[in-house]
């Protein structure tokens, strides 16, 4: 068996179970949809050829490709079809009753963005929905902010306690609003030129702090609309970093900041996507339904991978090909050592069972 009829096999194992039973064209669009995802994780690439490089197959690679863009642009391929079934299976083993979402945008591909909200769970996030848009600096309007929220309201099952976890880009009032609505909770990040006011009288924001410390405010109205009462925490985390002012529905003082703190967690996962994983900056993709497609590709692929990483670590098989006295990788890239591992060792991939798996 070919390196790439490994992973396949191991990918194919460990997804399938997740998805309904298929036949005709919806069976055919998966199995594409598990070659590119092997593809892509042997690649570490989204380049079209470069995935169609490492796919096992008789037919000749430059078929490939056009198989892959047939794929990519079809119309009857999309997440609804192809992640939902599998999120839906793997969240009830992420959630817990508190639940961070993180929210980001990142450019992708050609003159495009994608604006996504992310799972936060141990050290890294989950991707769970996404939304494109064109521009370069993955910078969204607030119709696209909403939009994306409706998705993951619809996904996430009731009486959760929720918080949604974002930069300044996200501090539109009718956002906020629509997250309270849902009886969620937000901590984002304020511009300090905000307009602040308690009781109608102006609150200045603080110009200095030393590292470490924070000053709070409670019962603030937010703009000249008086969204409120919200808290607002000014804080300067380190030396290396100016005061920032976090906006949130939240209460307590160290619980905005420790919900803040993960907000980081989704600009590695971006990172992951791009230089460290799948290099989707460098898909040369435009057509923002055939990005979508791949981004769906290389979600599966990085859970996958973040998988098999955390079952190396759970099984002690990272002793194997990484150093014992601590690990300085990421599950994703203990996962893609993994696969190198048992590749060389002339092992199959283990399926992974994704219930209880992570």
């Amino acid at each position: 068996m070919s390196d790439s009829s490994k992973v396949f096999s191991g990918i194919k194992k460990s997804l399938k179970k997740l998805f309904p039973e298929m036949s005709g064209h919806k069976a055919s669009h998966f199995g594409t949809l598990l070659h590119i995802i092997t593809g892509m994780v042997m690649s570490k690439h989204c380049h079209l050829p470069k995935i169609a490089s490492k796919i096992q197959s008789n037919i000749k690679q430059e078929s490939l490709v056009q198989k892959i863009e047939r794929w990519l642009q079809n119309d009857k391929v999309n997440g609804t079809l192809y992640f939902l079934p599998f999120l839906k299976m793997l969240l009830p083993t992420l959630l817990t009753e508190d639940v961070s979402l993180l929210i980001d945008g990142s450019v992708v591909g050609r003159d495009s963005a994608c604006l996504m909200i992310s799972l936060a769970y141990k050290n890294r996030s989950i991707p769970i929905a996404w939304v494109m848009g064109e521009g370069r600096k993955g910078h969204f309007k607030e119709e696209a902010h909403l939009a994306l929220l409706d998705i993951v309201q619809s996904i996430l099952p009731d009486e959760l306690n929720v918080t949604i976890i974002g930069d300044g880009e996200f501090d539109g009032v009718n956002f906020l609003e629509n997250i309270q609505s849902h009886g969620w909770n937000f901590v984002v990040r304020a511009p300090k030129t905000g307009k602040f006011t308690k009781g109608g009288i102006k609150v200045n924001v603080p110009k200095r702090l030393k590292a470490g410390n924070t000053k709070m405010n409670s019962e603030i109205d937010f703009t000249n609309e008086f969204y409120g009462p919200l808290s607002l925490v000014s804080t300067r985390l380190d030396n290396k970093n100016g005061i920032i002012h976090l906006l949130s529905s939240h209460k307590i003082e160290k619980d905005i900041i420790r919900y803040y703190k993960l907000r980081q967690r989704i600009e590695t996962l971006f990172s992951d996507f791009k230089t460290k994983g799948f290099h989707l900056q460098k898909s040369h993709i435009s057509d923002l339904a055939r990005l979508s497609n791949l981004i769906m590709a290389a979600c599966l692929g990085y859970i996958w991978v973040v998988l098999l990483g955390e079952y190396a670590v759970n099984k002690g098989y990272n002793k194997e090909f990484h150093r014992t006295e601590r690990c300085d990788l990421s599950f994703l890239q203990l996962g893609f050592r993994f696969i190198d591992f048992l590749i060389n060792i002339s092992k199959s991939i283990p399926q992974i069972i994704f219930k209880g798996a992570i």
